[in-house]
């Protein structure tokens, strides 16, 4: 045991002087032309020649030994010039007006009120709008309008005359007075004029007027007249006999903030257990200045309503106290508050009174986001080690701050060093639900304030490995006190302390006066786990102790205790249910080879069978076909028999009529023919093949031939009629014979 101590408490020396670099944070994309040093477009023109204006173009800038190259090379045709490629599209004349318009915010839908106040090309008849241009477009090229400033940025005194000439010897705050002129009316301007830095900042992402003052005071004798203020919608300012110049500047503000922005969440109603309000220290900051802006009000109309949302008014008629505010600063209660709203801010950090008694010295300013909830990341840790943030940055610049009263338990111990004021933080007690710990890790701002920078809820367990655990043996006894007979002695420099230990029954493990550490275990709770906590010389460290009765651990009786959770009894457990599950498989498989041989010999008789009925119903279809074949042939050999007592008959009537016969016989063999199977077919035609060879050999006959020669030859009727009448005596006569 003292040797993992040592090995652990200088792991735990090695956590608490560990630290990374820190990473960029992340911002919005955006165009930023303030990191662009040139500017081809430039109103004040480029460094062509050492005289400004000439040629046309020139700012005067270019040294006098140099050429506009920037270099002694001799400058070549056609240097510095380009095509310019354009394109159009509506465009509003007075972009102030449409930041500033109420009926811009996404709420209207389009109209002709809301086509007018987006200076929409537009027709109208009878003062009403009733035709607009919502789309349009020349060429294929459009040029964007640059962005020149950040959110949050200074916006610095100009650099140039109110001619637009660049200012020489002479001081910009020579020449204008710091503080931008707001013309009366005026609200929305997009940026603030803080008094107490005495700088204007942008204070909201598009476009921005700043309307510059100029030092020199004149009289109506000695003003500029031929001076225009082209920006703006004056171009002086009378302040009784003193006259001064003005000069409005245009701006685009990006959405991007100019330095790294920092969380907040809403901190009321439901959102309180997951809200972290931004503790002010009195020591250090005498004021807040929140400065709204178009994007993000000071109030809202009507309080966040989360679903299932009550309260304590409902049912009566009494007014509901409402909260309505966006992000503020109670100083009563030295913190800052959110609610209802989300979106980016400008936040200025103010000390100490100066002495006019009005403003306060400027500590700086900060750029807060506000989201209505943080999205948690999810992190484990072992008993025992440090609770790390998800993205260990640099731990020396992120302080802990767990949230309070989810669980109701100290699931860590926070532990102070004297070099760092962020406690470290150790797992100390097993969470069971999800949200039981969680923390949020804060980054230090202006002036000592520290914000949300990760949300992290943890899972706090004991180890599953066996070899993460110090291991301690315990015999079956009667008592406790025989139980702390053999107790391990602990050393007091370390101040030994318990400090978890498994919920059983009742507490099991205990430590003595005299820094004596024992287990009470019995067949009832033959394991335990137990947290030891070691402090020494401003070091901490952890030491888990896995106790073990020797009784159960003989016997592997071990499946419903904690020690089930190790992955090693885990797997012996498996390893023996495998096993079993393996040996049931060999006796079924035997079982299943036994019921599987007469199986098999049916499945045989079966196949023998099947042979047997497709032979028997082939001998079906061949009797069927050989009974039909049978009908024909008795048929035919009838016929035969005819034929064969017909050629015998002399005459050619008896002839004539076997030949009658024999056409018929041809009706019978055309429809027999016809038989479907191919075989019946073929036999039949096989037959009357040789019926046509008998046929011939019967019509060669020569009697035949002569009769038919003789018939022929008969001139006239006469002979015909006797021949006709001697056929009659003959058939007559053979009439006689057949009988």
């Amino acid at each position: 045991m003292r040797t993992y101590l040592k090995t652990h408490a200088l792991a735990a020396l090695l956590w608490s002087a560990a630290g990374v670099a820190g990473a960029a944070t992340s911002t919005p994309l955006s165009l930023i032309q303030v990191d662009t040093f040139y500017n081809l477009g430039s109103q004040r023109g480029v460094p062509l020649s050492d005289v400004a204006g000439n040629p046309p173009g020139s700012n005067g800038q270019l040294p006098i030994d140099k050429n506009e190259s920037g270099t002694y090379n001799v400058a070549t045709p056609g240097q510095f010039q380009s095509a310019m490629l354009f394109g159009a599209a509506p465009s509003p004349t007075n972009w102030m007006a449409v930041s500033n318009s109420v009926q811009l915010r996404g709420t209207e839908t389009f109209s002709g009120t809301v086509a007018q106040a987006m200076q929409r090309p537009r027709g109208h008849s009878n003062g009403v709008v009733v035709i607009v241009l919502r789309q349009a477009q020349v060429g294929a090229h459009y040029m964007s309008q640059p962005v020149n400033l950040l959110f949050g940025s200074p916006i610095p005194v100009p650099l140039t005359d109110s001619n637009g000439g660049l200012l020489t010897n002479v001081l910009k705050t020579a020449y204008w007075q710091d503080q931008p002129y707001a013309f009366p009316g005026q609200t929305n301007t997009g940026y603030y004029w803080s008094p107490h830095s005495r700088t204007a900042y942008a204070i909201q992402a598009g476009p921005i007027q700043v309307t510059w003052l100029a030092q020199q005071v004149y009289t109506a004798a000695t003003m500029p007249t031929n001076y225009v203020n082209l920006n703006g919608p004056q171009s002086f300012l009378t302040n009784g006999g003193s006259i001064y110049l003005l000069n409005t500047g245009n701006y685009v503000a990006s959405g991007s903030s100019v330095k790294p922005p920092h969380k907040m969440y809403w901190t009321e109603r439901e959102f309180r257990l997951t809200g972290k309000p931004i503790t002010v220290p009195a020591s250090q900051v005498g004021g807040i200045n929140i400065v709204y802006n178009q994007n993000f009000p000071r109030t809202v109309a009507a309080e966040y309503q989360g679903p299932g949302s009550t309260s304590i008014t409902d049912g009566t008629t009494n007014a509901v106290l409402s909260e309505l505010r966006t992000l503020w600063y109670d100083q009563s209660l030295g913190s800052v508050y959110a609610y209802n709203f989300e979106g980016r801010v400008f936040v200025e950090l103010l000390g100490d009174l100066n002495p006019d008694g009005l403003t306060r010295q400027s500590l700086g300013y900060e750029i807060v986001d506000v989201a209505k909830q943080p999205v948690p990341q999810s992190v484990s840790t072992p008993l025992g080690e440090r609770i790390l943030p998800a993205d260990a940055t640099d731990l020396n610049l992120l302080m802990p701050s767990p949230l309070t009263g989810i669980a109701g338990f100290d699931f860590a111990y926070s532990h102070y060093l004297a070099a760092n004021p962020a406690p470290e933080l150790y797992a100390t007690r097993e969470t069971r639900n999800l949200n039981d710990y969680s923390v949020f890790w804060m980054t230090p701002g202006v002036a000592g304030l520290q914000w949300p920078d990760q949300f992290v809820r943890y899972q706090l367990y004991w180890p599953a490995e066996v070899a993460k655990y110090s291991h301690y043996l315990r015999t079956t006894v009667d008592t406790e006190a025989q139980a702390a007979a053999t107790a391990v002695q602990l050393s007091s420099q370390d101040m030994p302390s318990i400090a978890y230990q498994d919920p059983l029954d009742r507490p099991r493990a205990k430590i003595t006066d005299d820094f004596r550490f024992y287990t009470y275990l019995d067949a009832s709770q033959p394991t335990h786990r137990t947290l030891l906590q070691f402090l020494s010389g401003g070091n901490i460290a952890f030491e888990r102790a896995f106790s073990w009765l020797d009784a159960n651990l003989k016997a592997t009786n071990l499946n419903d205790t904690v020690a089930a959770n190790l992955t090693d009894v885990a797997s012996f457990y498996n390893q023996s249910a495998a096993h079993m599950a393996y040996t049931n498989y060999l006796a079924q498989n035997a079982a299943y080879q036994v019921l599987y041989a007469p199986y098999g010999a049916y499945l045989q008789a079966m196949a023998s069978w099947e042979i047997r009925n497709a032979a028997y119903t082939n001998s079906l279809a061949l009797k069927a076909a050989y009974d039909s074949q049978l009908t024909t042939y008795t048929t035919y050999t009838n016929w035969w028999i005819r034929y064969k007592a017909y050629t015998n008959y002399s005459t050619y009537g008896s002839q004539l009529a076997a030949y009658n016969a024999y056409t018929n016989w041809q009706v019978r063999h055309t429809v027999y023919t016809n038989y479907a199977a191919y075989t019946n077919q073929l036999a039949a035609y096989n037959a009357y093949t040789n019926w046509q060879v008998r046929h011939t050999a019967y019509t060669n006959y020569a009697a035949y031939t002569n009769q038919l020669a003789i018939y022929r030859t008969y001139t006239n009727w006469q002979d015909r009629f006797t021949a006709y009448t001697n056929y009659l005596a003959q058939n007559a006569a053979y009439t006689n014979q057949f009988r």
